[in-house]
């Protein structure tokens, strides 16, 4: 059995988890098969395309590695994408049906990760014509004369008819010679890169030249500096030139295209060893010793071991995983590396020295004197003469027990819903504070938010049932504030090979110290959930307005689409400085999050004059708008200077989401308003998208965002994605639109890359989708278009949560990490891994227990099995975990 599988086997035995009848390890045959490792899957006898004719057979020759060598390890199974293009038998025999393309993938059915795949593509077979090669004359129809009738004596002559002329078909026009000239119409791209690599390595592929008839042109791309060495981890620009077969055609030279380069790949031929660790030690002073580490190719890689956190004090003896961390001595091109070391502590455990102190509360009012008249009403409790002497920075959180009543006084019984909100706060009137937790009865602060002066205790009603909460007690505890105790953390495991590690924070956690320490100790970026949308730029609920253009806005003569409005919305650009502050005070990056939505976006600002019971206003009007707040917003953010003189945006924000859920505007309820702009014709049916995948106004936000980023020279740093969830559900769809972003017309008239690629948010559930339909159905298609990708989103509800189903969570987040690094490694363009919510507690999807930590600084299994992936990965290991 795996290790990994032992560790979870482990937890829950720990947990008393383990019930009778259930057992974590896998059966006899998934345990065999766990023993088996097949290294790869090829044909033989085609290397990537076949083409057949209709009609035709083609029987595949499959060669399985595998150790052991065993003929029942080497079982495939064979799936075509298309049954009426080519049927595959289940030996192997491709049987040509219809015109067209299919791709047959062969799968190992001991480990399905390793398959190939290859490209069938059928033609008809065409028929000659073995005559002279002239059409048959065609002849006309002559009715019969018709005899006359007898009308009373008087003979009548036959009527002559003419004979009929028979009808020609009009000559078609010909089609214009060509006049060999070139256009560019889409860029192509170029293969993901790595550190060291010279451009002439790199494919590049799948652009669109067209000539003067506007028919496509077959031919190759050259890199302009083909000797060019990749030298840093990241996106760059450089230049081909496109060499049409034709020669009768033009080349085109210096077409910029972007250059994703990773570092180079690290694993852990051999782990070092440790020796001398005991409680009361520092792991700095245990020893690293030995180990080595190779390249892709096997090749030593020079570097040293050293501890993640070399200033963790051992304190429980016995044997525990700890990080450490390979960093090699060319770091620029080589990745740096975190495995686990198991370390043997010997001693005995040491505990806090400073014990537990409950606060005298006598002398003060612990509950409110009035009931509460709503929902999240509060009161606020000054502690200051409750803590008088008492050094708090011996402590780590202050612990607080409530009794909850209803408004006639009588205690609400129920234990499990949350019925008070919890805050620590400087100062009275503050509902943010700096420390939270939502609670049925007792909370947990955390004082590390806390720097001396005014303390406030906040209670609020989470439900409207309650009328009155009081104060029981108030604890101060020592100890340790997480319960992260290896060294690890996700930013540095997953930094080096992935770039962004990051997560969603709301403006309040975003003034929250507590939240922003624990979010800085685990992540290097972040995504506002709310505060950078639509609704909360413009102030929805308290719109401002302007008789002229605001100072400091970009003049609106200077816009692409003129302008029409005769006052100006007023834009929260103060709430945009406070948080790209903080991002850029806690050395975050930071993901704008979204400017183009069918959801939380004011309908006024689709109206006339404003006014959300005016008509809507016309495409034109709307072009003007849609600039207005791209341009401005953008425009703003990297140009904006702190009290340092430092251009804050430009150091904080490299990802814009541009647009958001295009391919799902049709489940809001009601038509996009959006649309009602731009498509007004089309009937809105909530069960059917419009069909409509070249949206204009889309392309208009992204073709202004790529015009700013030029504008400061930060097309080399920043990204613009659209983002969108179950994209393994619509990849084509949107591998359509994004085509259709960053091809050439009015909108784009040099057919720029303005879309760099996709952000898949990836809500998953325990039921779907299942990990492997995540890389076959969306990474896979939008690797092979050339994207950027970046799972903005993720989280994965339980909502069984049975024993069985929480280890399946855990072994389902495992291999989710397993599939984006091994796709990483095989040449898709991921550059952020994004987590939807810091803690289960505070999730948009909480009752499904959905991610790695339950509240701030308490990680869950869940979370060291996310860390064993890829300390598993860098030691060569790729194998997925068996579900129980």
């Amino acid at each position: 059995m795996k290790q990994t599988t032992k560790r979870v086997v482990a937890f829950f035995a720990a947990m008393g988890l383990m019930v009778s009848g259930l057992s974590l390890n896998e059966p006899a045959s998934a345990d065999a098969k766990a023993k088996a490792k097949v290294k790869s899957v090829t044909i033989k006898n085609v290397k990537k395309k076949l083409t057949l004719k209709k009609g035709d057979s083609f029987k595949l020759k499959v060669s399985v590695k595998v150790k052991p060598n065993k003929a029942k390890y080497k079982k495939v199974t064979y799936k075509s994408s298309k049954k009426k293009v080519v049927k595959v038998s289940s030996k192997g025999k491709l049987t040509a049906g219809q015109a067209g393309t299919a791709k047959i993938t062969v799968r190992s059915k001991t480990n399905k990760k390793k398959k190939t795949v290859i490209t069938v593509v059928v033609k008809n077979v065409r028929t000659e014509n073995k005559g002279q090669g002239v059409a048959p004359t065609a002849n006309a129809t002559v009715s019969p004369t018709k005899q006359p009738e007898n009308t009373g004596g008087q003979t009548v002559l036959p009527t002559v008819q003419a004979t009929a002329t028979p009808t020609m078909k009009p000559t078609a026009e010909p089609t214009p010679v060509p006049d060999g000239t070139s256009t560019l119409m889409r860029k192509p791209f170029a293969a993901q890169g790595s550190v060291g690599q010279k451009l002439s390595e790199l494919s590049v592929s799948s652009g669109k030249i067209v000539d003067s008839n506007g028919t496509e042109i077959k031919g190759t791309y050259e890199w302009e500096q083909p000797d060019t060495t990749l030298e840093t981890m990241g996106k760059t620009h450089a230049t081909v030139k496109f060499v049409p077969k034709d020669s009768t055609f033009a080349e085109i030279k210096g077409i910029s295209i972007p250059v994703h380069t990773m570092k180079n790949i690290v694993k852990i031929e051999r782990k070092p060893t440790c020796s001398g660790a005991a409680t009361g030690k520092k792991l700095s002073q245990v020893a690293l010793s030995g180990g080595r580490a190779v390249d892709a190719e096997g090749k030593a890689v020079s570097g040293s071991f050293h501890w993640a956190n070399p200033e963790l004090m051992l304190t429980t003896p016995g044997r525990a995983n700890y990080m450490a961390v390979f960093t090699p001595s060319d770091n620029v091109t080589y990745r740096e590396v975190s495995i686990y070391v198991n370390v043997n502590v010997t001693g005995t455990a040491i505990t806090s020295g400073t014990a537990d102190k409950k606060l005298d509360l006598s002398g003060g009012t612990w509950k409110n004197e009035t009931a509460y008249s709503g929902q999240w009403n509060g009161t606020f409790y000054k502690l200051n003469d409750f803590i008088e002497g008492v050094d708090l920075s011996q402590y780590t959180t202050m612990n607080v027990t409530t009794e909850v009543y209803d408004k006639n006084g009588n205690i609400l019984s129920d234990t499990s819903t949350g019925f008070v909100g919890f805050k620590l706060a400087n100062k009275n009137g503050d509902w943010s504070g700096f420390a939270d937790a939502y609670e049925n009865r007792t909370g947990e602060l955390s004082l590390a938010g806390y720097e001396g002066g005014d303390l406030y205790l906040v209670v609020q009603n989470m439900q409207a049932s309650v009328g009155y909460i009081e104060v029981k007690s108030i604890t101060l505890k020592a100890g340790e504030i997480t319960n992260v105790k290896d060294g690890s953390s996700l930013k540095r495991a997953y930094g080096d090979m992935f770039g962004k590690v990051g997560n969603a924070l709301v403006g309040n956690q975003m003034t929250d110290k507590n939240c922003v320490n624990f979010a800085t100790s685990q992540y290097n970026s972040v995504t506002m959930g709310n505060e950078m949308k639509p609704d909360s730029l413009l102030k929805n609920w308290n719109p401002a307005f302007s008789d002229t253009n605001p100072e400091g806005y970009v003049d609106t003569a200077k816009f692409t689409y003129k302008y029409k409005d005769s006052k100006y919305p007023v834009i929260d650009m103060d709430s945009i400085d406070k948080y790209i502050n903080v991002a850029y005070q806690n050395g975050m990056k930071m993901r704008f999050h979204v400017f183009v939505w069918h959801k939380q976006t004011p309908q006024w600002f689709f109206k006339e004059n404003f006014n959300k019971n005016g008509a809507y206003v016309s495409k034109e009007v709307m072009d003007g708008r849609l600039e207005y707040l791209v341009r401005n917003v953008m425009t703003h953010i990297y140009s904006y200077k702190n009290s340092d003189g430092v251009y804050v945006g430009r150091e904080v924000i490299d990802n814009w989401d541009m647009a958001n859920e295009y391919t799902h505007n049709n489940d809001g309820g009601e038509k996009s308003y959006w649309d009602e702009v731009y498509y007004p014709d089309y009937e809105y049916s909530e069960k059917k998208h419009s069909g409509i995948y070249t949206p204009v106004y889309i392309k208009e936000a992204f073709a202004i965002g790529h015009s700013i980023l030029e504008d400061f020279g930060l097309t080399d740093k920043v990204s613009l994605m659209y983002n969108d969830y179950n994209t393994y559900q619509v990849a084509d769809k949107i591998v359509t639109m994004v085509q259709y972003f960053n091809t050439k017309d009015e909108v784009n008239p040099t057919g720029e890359v303005i879309c760099d690629g996709v952000g898949m948010q990836t809500h998953l559930d325990m039921g779907y989708p299942d990990i492997e339909s995540i890389g076959t159905n969306a990474i896979d298609k939008f690797k092979a278009a050339g994207f950027e990708i970046q799972l903005t989103e993720m989280d994965l509800t339980d909502k069984v949560q049975s024993e069985t189903s929480q280890a399946n969570q855990i072994a389902k987040w495992y291999n989710l990490m397993m599939l984006l690094m091994t796709e990483k490694d095989s040449g898709a363009k991921i550059t952020g891994i994004i987590w939807w919510g810091p803690s289960d507690d505070h999730s948009w999807r909480s009752e499904g227990v959905p991610l790695l930590y339950s509240k701030y600084w308490k990680a869950k299994e869940h979370y060291f099995q996310v860390i064993e992936a890829i300390s598993s990965y860098n030691q060569g290991d790729s194998e997925w975990q068996i579900y129980v």
